[in-house]
């Protein structure tokens, strides 16, 4: 009688690389949808501040990477019209 050896579960190297790379992505492009929301009166102050806090490296980038600002811009105008 043989013992077969214990398999531990892993995540393949592909999930575990892209879940990280879906989420940043989702997380930037949500300023968009997010923007929309705010300019159409969806959210309370409270909600307002928490989405600020949220968004504050975002807001960061804006300010101090070059290239994001017209990004931005572009990007919250396409959803704002």
């Amino acid at each position: 009688m043989s013992v077969e050896p214990v398999r531990k579960r892993r995540l393949p190297v592909s999930l575990t690389v892209v879940t990280p790379i879906v989420l940043v992505v989702v997380y930037v492009l949500g300023v968009g949808p997010t923007s929309w929301l705010a300019a159409n009166g969806h959210f309370s102050g409270q909600t307002l501040e928490l989405l600020e806090t949220l968004y504050a490296p975002l807001f960061w980038s804006y300010d101090n990477v070059p290239g994001v600002k017209y990004f931005h811009d572009w990007y919250v105008e396409l959803w704002r019209s």
